[in-house]
């Protein structure tokens, strides 16, 4: 995934919750696109618990909506 690919993700308007599903099976879920900042090669993801994490782009395996199918 590419930053510009992500940030079309939070930029999307509505914005739509997703989940980032990592390579090593992790999971976080994006219901804030303010929460969010694309870098170069990774994402600052921010929780409202004032916990925080930087993701590699490469790590992510895949983007899945929370929309209800």
């Amino acid at each position: 995934m590419t930053p510009q690919q992500f940030a079309e993700l939070l930029n999307k308007d509505p914005f739509e919750a997703f989940t980032i599903k990592l390579t090593n099976g992790d999971a976080h879920v994006v219901r804030d696109p303010n929460a969010v900042a694309v870098m170069g090669t990774r994402i600052f993801l921010a929780f409202p618990n004032d916990h925080w994490i930087f993701i590699p782009l490469r790590q992510i395996a895949s983007i899945e909506s929370l929309q209800a199918a």
